[in-house]
């Protein structure tokens, strides 16, 4: 698809407030480790229902030409997606070695993801909020997803049940993305942007002596990417583009990497 603006904006919005009071309302109190992943709570979608219509208004009355639901459904960026799947589990306890730093020295560890078992698609909270998305715009509806390499970098080199067997990983979930890939699409996605972080972290030293202590090359890592991001969309329709989102985990005043 040729794109029909130059620029958009990124996906996530801030939640009005209360959207944020629903959440605790109807998920119970918010804490590092509570409702990471879909959620199926019939009173908070009619929140969260209102509050995307009004920030899809929104976009479209500041003449943006892609809108997005602002990833009002999700608690996070990317374990919507993936604690969706089978074979995933995350903890936000501050056990990773991964780190947010702010310009007061401060940190804050990032989510621990676990590989539990084999990666498997299922149903997917994502395409149903797209669904919903594209029903409600008159614009070009965009929905974001996690890079795969962005998933495998947050299980910092353990594997789980995949041991040593990286190409066997990989290949579970590059077929999970094609799978959620095929679903979107015939729900009508035709604007699809991948969000990562691992190849801007691999540009900072401490990162790339991070990437080592897994017995991995950071810059054949970097190839890895590329080519399983390739593998990930090769075969899509014509008329469908494919966006990369890069950044270096920034969030509320705080970064991941150099």
């Amino acid at each position: 698809m040729a794109a029909p603006f130059r620029a958009d904006q990124v996906g996530s919005l801030l939640r009005p407030e209360r959207l944020k009071q629903a959440r605790e309302k109807y998920l119970g109190p918010q804490t590092p480790t509570s409702a990471l992943g879909p959620h199926d709570n019939a009173r908070l979608r009619e929140v969260e229902d209102e509050c995307i219509r009004e920030v899809i208004a929104m976009q479209e009355a500041l003449g943006l030409q892609a809108v997005t639901d602002g990833e009002f459904r999700r608690r996070s960026w990317w374990l919507e997606l993936v604690l969706g799947w089978q074979g995933f589990a995350a903890d936000r306890t501050g056990s990773a070695k991964l780190k947010w730093r702010n310009a007061a020295g401060e940190t804050q560890g990032f989510s621990d993801l676990n590989v539990t078992g084999p990666i498997r698609s299922r149903p997917s909270s994502i395409v149903r909020a797209f669904e919903f998305l594209k029903a409600n715009t008159r614009r070009v509806p965009k929905v974001t997803l996690p890079a795969p390499n962005c998933v495998h970098y947050y299980t910092g080199g353990k594997l789980g049940c995949y041991g040593n067997d990286r190409e066997r990983f990989w290949a579970d979930l590059v077929a999970a993305y094609r799978e959620e890939l095929r679903a979107l699409v015939e729900a009508g996605a035709r604007y699809i942007q991948l969000d990562d972080t691992s190849i801007a972290f691999i540009c900072d030293p401490q990162h790339r002596e991070y990437v080592r202590s897994w017995g991995e090359d950071p810059m054949r890592l970097l190839e890895t990417y590329a080519e399983r991001i390739n593998e990930t969309i090769a075969g899509l329709p014509a008329d469908v583009t494919i966006t990369l989102h890069q950044c270096r985990g920034n969030r509320e005043g705080n970064w991941a990497a150099e």
